[in-house]
């Protein structure tokens, strides 16, 4: 990794996401949810939703760029995806079985 990726994953931010992926797995057992992320390219700010049991969406903004809340989900062990379909534009993160 490179210097600047490790400032990166050491950001609030950063800690944000790892705080909501751990709550997350806690309140599921140990396993997590599957996550979505968007965000608009060149904004500071994007989308992490985790879909709930119920089948409905919880969402936060995150104070990253989308390319950087990728790495970071794919830092805390997540693969991540785009959907087939071109038009949507959302990531879906599911995280890899240890």
């Amino acid at each position: 990794m490179s210097s600047n990726l490790i400032n990166k994953l050491n950001s609030p931010a950063h800690e944000e996401v790892r705080k909501l992926v751990t709550q997350d797995a806690k309140s599921r057992n140990g396993t997590s949810s599957q996550f979505t992320l968007d965000g608009e390219r060149g904004q500071a700010t994007s989308q992490l939703c985790r879909k709930l049991p119920d089948g409905t969406d919880q969402c936060a903004t995150i104070a990253l760029e989308a390319r950087d809340l990728f790495q970071t989900m794919q830092s805390l062990g997540f693969f991540c995806i785009l959907p087939h379909d071109p038009a949507k534009t959302y990531i879906r993160c599911e995280k890899i079985p240890s």
